[in-house]
């Protein structure tokens, strides 16, 4: 849908596009802070904090927070009923773990840098990557979710290539950066 609108030369330029595309990149940067205070700084500080005794806290913390960060991408198409099919259903499926595997890789670096700002920006910036010709060019067709049954394959294909990519990110910043993490001196400060 984005790449036939953006390679045909049809297609109208929504007019100040420049200035449009910036304020797109800020309101993507401000989504992208809200959501890590959100999830990371708050849901995931408090169970660390809350259950810091618990062997497997950074577990537990890490399956809740990626798994609500994944579903409440989906939770609109679900209370309105657009999740009503099979195809809608497998959409929303690879969504909520494509989001909750990018989600962890946010948790992970959160971990490693205590720094808020810097998974915001991350945030931010890959959710403009990912949607910032809505920002240029006139469509009629943007729903606004992320299921959408006009075009369940390919958004099928595309939530399980970017589940992949997500995944072998997640694998990478793991082995890189996840075992130099300091868990003990996480859960005494925190």
């Amino acid at each position: 849908m984005l790449i036939d609108g953006i390679s045909d030369p049809n297609t109208p330029l929504i007019q100040g596009w420049p200035l449009q595309m910036l304020t797109t990149f800020f309101f993507f940067i401000g989504v992208g802070l809200f959501e890590e205070l959100m999830f990371r700084a708050i849901i995931n500080d408090a169970l660390i904090y809350q259950f810091r005794n618990v062997k497997h806290i950074f577990l537990i913390s890490a399956i809740v927070t990626s798994s609500v960060f994944g579903f409440v991408h989906v939770f609109e198409s679900a209370i309105t009923g657009e999740i009503n099919d099979l195809a809608t259903v497998l959409q929303a499926a690879l969504k909520t773990l494509s989001a909750g595997i990018f989600g962890l890789n946010l948790l992970v670096m959160y971990w490693k840098t205590r720094n808020i700002w810097a998974c915001a920006v991350v945030h931010g910036g890959y959710d403009f990557l990912t949607a910032y010709s809505q920002a240029i060019i006139q469509s009629d067709t943007t729903t606004g979710t992320y299921v959408n049954a006009s075009h369940a394959t390919g958004s099928i294909i595309a939530y399980l290539v970017q589940t992949v990519i997500e995944l072998i990110i997640f694998i990478v910043i793991w082995k890189k950066i996840g075992k130099t993490i300091d868990f003990e001196k996480i859960r005494k400060e925190w």
